[in-house]
């Protein structure tokens, strides 16, 4: 909650503090924020708040600025509404960046592209606990044997437009569902779902993912592959499905974690390898009938899930995205057999990454077949975009 507000909080603190909040001690900036979170955003008495953070200077060794704390949260407590009336900042940009504790130049993105509503929208979901979507891996379990499993036990169930994606809560731990232990399912954003959903599937491709970590876009597919023909059969332990999926990712750490999910969810037809999507492999040229590129990118859709990633991205970090997103698609399109497909995918929203990434695989000789924007907050989900591209 400190992370997701914290522009706002530091704007109060600022508002009456003599040190501005750039230039106190980084822990005494921490314990302050966090006592103004305390204030505003919780269910926690005005006095607890100032008392707490109060004990926590002293016991961190901060007893002589232990006053200066209780001072500002104090005079905060007792200014509260004055505070956090924004009405009088008539500026769009600053007035919103501040509501929604996001860096006005995201801001500034949002209301020149989509919109004022559509960026609060986006704002809003930022701020909203993110729902927890799943995928049935439908080669091993019906959508509505699954479903009705987790019911039983207690865990609620939200189906969604597509068949294998449902929302879940009322759990305290995935490690307390067996389902999930039996691997009868995996845990993945509908968005992230939608961008597999996208591809055609006869049941005999040979796929490569290019960045697959944690694995949950080269399972989709895999198991899209084994439940082409005879599903049923397969669940019975037929053998089906004579494709295969290539899963790859940079560095070992994240090639175990592919690794860790394919077994737990037990995908015979999934093999896994280290590659840095941005180095050309020789064999892998014109080899593949479907490749997947859900390339490095800034981030912006899923900073609902990851706070951080609105303090950390910068607009020059993004341009600096887009030349390895160049390095890794330069790659990608010669791995596509001809008449092939490309799955290209980012968790953005930045049209730089996304349709103008687009257009500079088309000019390598590709077909756009769809491509698709979803917003933070679109049927409750992350923000993403896809595209599906065929090689002439």
């Amino acid at each position: 909650g400190v992370i997701e507000r914290r522009l706002m909080l530091d704007y109060v603190a600022d508002a009456v503090s003599k040190t501005k909040t750039a230039k106190m001690k980084p822990v005494v900036r921490n314990l302050i924020r966090m006592g103004i979170y305390q204030l505003l955003y919780m269910n926690v008495p005005d006095s607890a708040a100032c008392n707490e953070s109060v004990k926590l200077a002293k016991k961190r060794g901060l007893a002589n600025l232990s006053g200066f704390v209780n001072g500002v949260l104090r005079n905060i407590a007792r200014q509260k509404t004055e505070l956090t009336d924004l009405s009088a900042i008539k500026d769009d940009i600053k007035r919103l960046s501040l509501e929604y504790s996001v860096p006005e130049w995201i801001v500034r993105y949002y209301l020149d592209n989509y919109g004022i509503e559509a960026a609060k929208r986006a704002f809003e979901h930022y701020l909203t606990p993110s729902k927890t979507f799943i995928r049935c891996n439908s080669s091993r379990i019906t959508p509505d044997e699954l479903s009705a499993r987790l019911e039983r036990q207690g865990v609620e169930v939200q189906r969604t437009d597509i068949e294998r994606c449902m929302a879940i809560g009322g759990f305290s731990s995935l490690s307390n569902i067996s389902e999930f232990k039996q691997g009868l399912f995996s845990v993945q954003d509908m968005s992230s779902v939608m961008a597999g959903e996208i591809a055609d599937i006869r049941g005999d491709e040979r796929v490569l993912d290019l960045c697959a970590a944690p694995g949950g876009k080269s399972m989709n597919i895999a198991d899209r592959i084994l439940s082409t023909g005879d599903p049923e059969g397969y669940r019975a332990g037929k053998e089906s499905g004579r494709g295969n999926v290539l899963s790859c990712d940079i560095s070992e750490q994240k090639v175990r974690l592919i690794k860790e999910n394919v077994e737990r969810c037990g995908f015979k037809n999934i093999t896994t390898r280290v590659n840095d999507a941005s180095v050309f492999v020789p064999e892998f040229e014109n080899a593949f009938d479907i490749v997947i590129a859900d390339v490095p990118c800034s981030g912006i859709g899923i900073i609902g899930r990851k706070p951080d990633i609105k303090y950390n991205m910068t607009p020059e970090g993004q341009k600096e995205l887009v030349t390895l997103q160049h390095s890794i698609i330069d790659n990608a399109v010669r791995y596509v057999k001809p008449g092939g497909q490309l799955l290209f995918s980012t968790c953005t929203v930045n049209r730089k990454e996304n349709e103008e990434n687009v257009e500079y695989i088309e000019a390598k000789g590709f077909n756009c077949k769809l491509q698709k924007q979803l917003l933070p907050g679109d049927n409750g989900a992350d923000g993403f975009f896809y595209a599906k591209l065929v090689k002439a």
